[in-house]
């Protein structure tokens, strides 16, 4: 697929430019130069640094399916057969000295610190989604080497995985999903009965993922509560519940994706934390402060949870939530350069960007790059455009083209279409688009499209989603006008479609005040009581900088009944807040508020005093 111009768009193409196309090479850049023999001589200090090629093999696989560039198939192709080189004769693949404890084949490596089976693990997803790319076929060969040399040291050498690693054991839960990913590409079992094995294992050793629903425990009760390692895990278990159908691993999933969403996401859909005694694990059920702390691999692991199980059950709440992190808290983490990222961002605080070889910067890249993948998926009957966000879609007969009316999606202008082509468009506030009388300022837009340039023959079903926070106001097919109700999200037709086909719609994204009342007890007593709201139009949450140029918190008086009715859209995207007796103050989707560079200030999280 293409993106087009917009937030995704121009972020994807900033971070491929910025980091994807920089950071690895050839056999000299860093991340690949870690694993050469003269490197690994000198390793024994257990540090986590070798994800950072398996992350760049899955973000520049997901990159070259994206675009088909044979120079970028050229450089996977080049790494993965230098690999082929590095890779010892018993399979590891990791970054560690022969006799260092902290190799996960050692006999000592449960003694001391390490992120050998953490590595591992990244390697074999990224050596899997590599082998796809021509060129890089051998890449399959590694991983299952890699995945062999797993096999022969469990329970042989330890008698389980999570006895090494940190986090009680989290950081090596989390080869889950390789081992499920090994079986379901090579069809040998054996993966898959290891990675039930450890799960077993993980219960018995009060890691209690996949009996969470009978013990109504919050995920901040797993081990240390390690946000991005219980993502991942939980990822893990979706992947072997495809990998052998086991209903336990799909409902415990569900169930404690569930807890997350409901206790433990910021407005921009970040799982946060930084109040306890780390600063990247999930804060007790029911705590809650505006500047808590989101990681921004835990943000890129959450999506991957939300798309596995999106593709395990096709519901769609899983789209919508992985929609509004990405919208908001993983283009909220980008620099504007496309290097740098941030490590933490905050509902109120301040941006920070992160040390050159955090894992965050890898994550993000990642998060960014695998949202093509979601943007339509192939159905039984037909296909689902999930995220309306602006892009050419090729996806199995179909080419569909998303384009923004007001000519950002940089494909054509209005009333500009090339023959057979039809357009679609999102219904939310884009990127460079001025409030005029073509752009009403009430939150409506004008008649959007989607358009068919290839279909299937014959009959087949269009799923077509509606953003968060989007109402549909009215549908014509082909210039007439249709009665049509969103079903559990989507808007669908079943008919035979032609090229040239177009679907117009009126989409209203009104301005919507989120309340949030948050208290405190003590033996009956409230102790605490503190009215916070933000703002959101569509998918987007909205942000101010710096109130007045300076101020970091100030305590605005709403109406409760109609909160929504002092703010008013503005040009652009932006939305103004109009109170007696002062300036307008300017809000603006929350990853571009106060500015997209390091230092720059950002609140959502407003002090109320209700009137």
């Amino acid at each position: 697929m293409q993106w087009g111009e917009g937030p995704v768009g121009d972020a994807v193409r900033a971070s491929e430019g910025g980091r994807l196309r920089r950071f690895v090479r050839d056999e000299e850049s860093e991340p690949v130069a870690l694993f050469s023999a003269k490197a690994r001589e000198v390793s024994d200090s257990g540090d986590w640094y070798g994800e950072h090629l398996g992350k760049w093999l899955v973000a520049a696989s997901a990159a070259w399916h994206r675009t088909e560039d044979p120079e970028l198939a050229r450089t996977i192709s080049r790494i993965v057969g230098h690999m082929v080189d590095c890779q010892e004769a018993n399979g590891y693949l990791g970054t560690y000295g022969a006799g260092a404890p902290c190799r996960f084949t050692h006999a000592d490596a449960a003694k001391v610190r390490t992120w050998d089976i953490w590595v591992h693990a990244w390697m074999i997803l990224g050596l899997l989604k590599a082998a796809a790319v021509p060129g890089a076929e051998e890449g399959l060969v590694l991983a299952v080497a890699a995945g062999e040399l797993i096999l022969e040291t469990f329970p042989q050498v330890h008698p389980t995985v999570v006895a090494l690693g940190n986090h009680a054991g989290l950081s090596s839960s989390v080869i889950l999903e390789p081992l499920a990913e090994l079986t379901r590409e090579t069809g040998d079992g054996r993966y898959a009965d290891l990675a039930m094995a450890t799960l077993e294992e993980m219960e018995r050793r009060g890691l209690h993922f996949l009996s969470a629903p009978e013990r109504n425990l919050d995920v901040s009760d797993i081990g240390t509560g390690k946000a991005y390692q219980i993502c991942w895990t939980i990822t893990g278990m979706v992947a072997l519940y495809r990998a052998t159908a086991d209903p336990r691993l799909l409902r415990s999933a569900e169930a404690l994706w569930e807890n997350i969403e409901g206790e433990h996401l910021t407005p921009m859909g970040g799982p946060w934390g930084g109040t306890a005694t780390h600063k990247e694990v999930f804060n007790v059920r029911g705590f809650f402060s505006p500047y808590g702390m989101v990681e921004t691999c835990s943000a890129a692991s959450w999506m991957s949870l939300s798309k596995a199980l999106f593709g395990a059950t096709g519901k769609a709440r899983y789209v919508d939530a992985y929609e509004r992190t990405l919208l908001n808290t993983v283009l909220g983490a980008l620099d504007a350069n496309g290097e740098d990222w941030c490590y933490f961002t905050f509902p109120n605080g301040r941006r920070n960007n992160t040390y050159h070889w955090a894992c965050c910067k890898s994550s993000g890249a990642m998060a960014l790059e695998e949202a093509a993948s979601m943007v339509a998926t192939l159905t039984d009957n037909g296909i689902s455009v999930n995220l309306l966000l602006p892009s050419r879609i090729e996806l199995g007969p179909w080419t569909i083209r998303v384009v923004d009316r007001h000519g950002s999606s940089g494909f054509s202008l209005p009333g500009i279409h090339p023959e057979g082509v039809s357009e679609i468009s999102p219904g939310f506030p884009t990127r460079g688009s001025e409030a005029g009388p073509n752009r009403p300022r009430s939150g409506s837009q004008n008649p959007q499209s989607i358009g068919i340039e290839n279909a299937p023959e014959g009959e087949a079903t269009l799923a077509l989603r509606l953003p968060n926070g989007a109402r549909l106001k009215s549908c014509l097919l082909n210039g007439e006008t249709v009665d049509v109700e969103p079903t559990d999200g989507y808007l669908t037709w079943t008919r035979t479609w032609t090229a040239g086909d177009r679907i117009e719609l009126e989409l209203d994204c009104p301005i919507e005040v989120h309340p949030k009342t948050y208290t405190v007890d003590h033996h009956g007593q409230e102790i605490v009581r503190m009215d916070y709201a933000y703002l959101s139009r569509g998918p987007y949450v909205y942000a101010t900088g710096a109130i007045d140029g300076f101020r970091k918190e100030e305590t605005l008086r709403l109406a409760r009944l109609n909160p929504a009715a002092s703010f008013r859209s503005a040009e652009g995207e932006a939305i103004d807040l109009h109170l007696p007796g002062r300036d307008p103050l300017r809000f603006l989707p929350y990853y571009e508020a106060g500015g997209r560079h390091e230092g720059a200030w950002r609140t959502t999280w407003l002090q109320v005093a209700w009137q």
